[in-house]
Order: structure tokens, then C-alpha cells, then sequence
């Protein structure tokens, strides 16, 4: 007989397959389409996102709570409207409000508290940024997606299969050296596959994508330090087997923006690369 031990991964892994069934087929519509769907798409996602942020820090949705998910909705709206700099000014008002807000009840949390306007409202302009280029906004963010995607399941599978020793142990268990160089070659593999298809330099799009695997497992390490630091397994139990909407995009959070800067100083979009 199969011990209930043994078959909790297996369970698990059912359960993290199903959920990605049903969320992420909508979320690549809205991506490959554009316009109004992606901009609505990102504006669900940074309430869901801040909301789970807010309950991280507080315990409890009260003002500090209802400013960030105003905040972070106000920047959408104005990355939706191309208004890039005012996205910037009230995504650091925001985060000046929350803080003072936060500051009434709960001291200790009002840093991070006002760091969430930044850290979900940046990127989201960031994302609306990089959708808005006719040229290449559509490739890019789909790339963007892929590699993150290609790091998830290569640093899993590699990790969980081989094991090995901890990557942060004082700050995540699961994630092992293994397998953060199992989601390098996934995400590079994803990057040659994606230019194969996507037209571009195969073997610079790959290089690009296993720099920003190790970017993403980044971003997966500061938010599990993040909920270690108010004592969270889960930011929310939104999505069967994956906890919140912010445990499943939390390296895709920094990828974005990274990939951002690097488009923005360069000059030239994926499909020249």
C-alpha cells in the first residue's frame, strides 16, 4: 500500500496542474490579445495582489489596506492610458499613504506595507509598458511569461527529483542549488525555442533567459523572505495547490521589471535582439 507521504507530492502536483489548467488560459488570451483585455487583466491582477500584500503585512484588511489597493489600481489606469509618469508619482504617493496609515496601528508593518504600492505598482506599468509596443509588446511579455514559466517547472522538477543542498535554507526549504540550475537550463531552452519561433538570436535570447531565471528564483526568494518575516506559509489560499495569486507571479514581478530596464536602456525591442 502507498503511504499517504509518498503520495502527497503526487497530489500536490495534480492539484498545482489543475489550477494552472483553469487560470492560465485566460491569462494568455489577455496577453496575445491586448488592449483592453490585458489592461483589465492587469488591473484584476494588482487589487488580488495587493490585497493579499495587505493581509500579509496586517493580518486584516482596514484603511492601509483599502489606499494600497486604490493605489495600485489608480497606476494601472494610468499605464493603461499611456501616462507613464503619472503612474510613477502615484505609485510613490501611494506608497507614502500607506505608510502613513499604516503607522496609526501597526509601527512595524508600515514599511512593508508601503513598499507593496512599489513593489506591485511598478511592475504593472512596467508590464502595460512593454504590451504597449506595437512592434514587439505581444512577443515580449509572452516571452517573458515562458521563461518565467520554463524556471517554475525546471527549478520543481529538478529540485524535487535530485534534491541536494538548500539554496536559502534560512529563508525557503524547498529551493535547492540543483534546482535553481535546472530552472537556468529550462528557461534557456525556452528562450532558444521561443526565437526558433519567434524570430531573433537564438543563442542571445537564451542567454537572456537563463539571466532572468536567476532574476525570477530572485523575486521567489524575496517573497518567501517576505512571508517568513510576518510568519505566512501562503500569501492567500486563492488558488488550490499554488496558495495566492503572489505566490505564482512573484518572479515573474521582477522579471518584468528587469526586462523593462534593460529594453528601455537598450533601445530595441526582443524581436531585434
Amino acid at each position: 500500500m502507498v503511504q499517504p507521504e509518498a503520495d502527497a507530492p503526487r497530489r500536490d502536483l495534480a492539484r498545482r496542474v489543475l489550477s494552472a489548467l483553469v487560470v492560465a488560459p485566460p491569462a494568455i488570451f489577455a496577453v496575445a490579445a491586448g488592449g483592453t483585455y490585458f489592461d483589465v487583466l492587469v488591473l484584476a491582477a494588482v487589487v488580488v495582489l495587493a490585497w493579499e500584500w495587505d493581509r500579509m503585512c496586517d493580518g486584516r484588511f482596514g484603511v492601509a489596506g483599502v489606499i494600497l489597493v486604490a493605489s495600485v489600481a489608480a497606476v494601472a489606469l494610468a499605464g493603461a492610458a499611456h501616462a507613464w509618469r503619472w503612474g510613477l508619482g502615484i505609485s510613490a504617493l501611494g506608497a507614502f499613504a500607506v505608510f502613513l496609515a499604516e503607522r496609526r496601528r501597526n509601527p512595524d508593518a508600515a514599511a512593508w506595507a508601503a513598499f507593496g504600492a512599489l513593489y506591485i505598482g511598478l511592475p504593472a506599468l512596467a508590464a502595460l509598458w512593454l504590451r504597449a509596443d506595437p512592434e514587439a509588446g505581444r512577443a515580449t511579455m509572452l516571452w517573458l511569461i515562458a521563461v518565467t514559466a520554463a524556471t517554475d517547472i525546471g527549478a520543481y522538477a529538478v529540485g524535487r527529483t535530485i534534491g541536494g543542498a538548500k539554496l536559502a535554507p534560512h529563508i525557503s526549504s524547498g529551493k535547492t542549488w540543483v534546482g535553481l540550475a535546472g530552472g537556468i537550463g529550462a528557461a534557456a531552452a525556452a528562450g532558444y525555442a521561443f526565437a526558433a519561433f519567434a524570430g531573433g538570436n537564438g543563442a542571445l535570447l537564451a542567454s537572456a533567459s537563463a539571466l532572468l531565471a536567476c532574476v525570477g528564483q530572485g523575486g521567489d526568494l524575496f517573497e518567501s523572505f517576505a512571508k517568513r518575516r510576518f510568519g505566512r506559509k501562503d500569501m492567500s489560499g486563492l488558488i488550490p495547490g499554488h496558495g495566492g495569486l503572489f505566490d505564482r507571479v512573484d518572479g515573474l514581478v521582477a522579471v518584468i521589471v528587469v526586462a523593462a530596464l534593460t529594453i528601455l536602456l537598450s533601445g530595441e525591442p526582443i524581436t531585434r535582439w
